[in-house]
């Protein structure tokens, strides 16, 4: 069987996937290191099958997406602490009487 660049990223794929899937059925998680794993594999990927060009375009927003994902993910989390101290429950207390 002769291997091409193309062939090699959809194994890894699905090899992360199926990892994925047996981790989350198992402890209902997913760990970060593998997110965080597939996503520099596939970016460094993309590097290698562009041969490197436009790498500062790419790092470039590489870093301002995850810096948004960061700053949403901030923002949630903050949220989410306001309402844990003010009692939680929201709408649902509203809806018991």
């Amino acid at each position: 069987m002769h291997m091409t660049l193309n062939s090699i990223p959809t194994g890894v794929l699905i090899a992360v996937l199926i990892t994925a899937a047996v981790i989350d059925m198992k402890r209902h998680r997913l760990p970060n290191s593998l997110t965080a794993s597939a996503a520099l594999v596939g970016h460094n990927h993309a590097m290698l099958a562009t041969r490197g060009k436009r790498i500062l375009k790419r790092l470039s927003r590489f870093f301002y997406r995850t810096a948004v994902v960061f700053t949403l993910l901030r923002h949630a989390l903050d949220g989410r602490r306001r309402r844990q101290a003010d009692g939680g429950g929201g709408n649902l207390s509203r809806l018991a009487g």
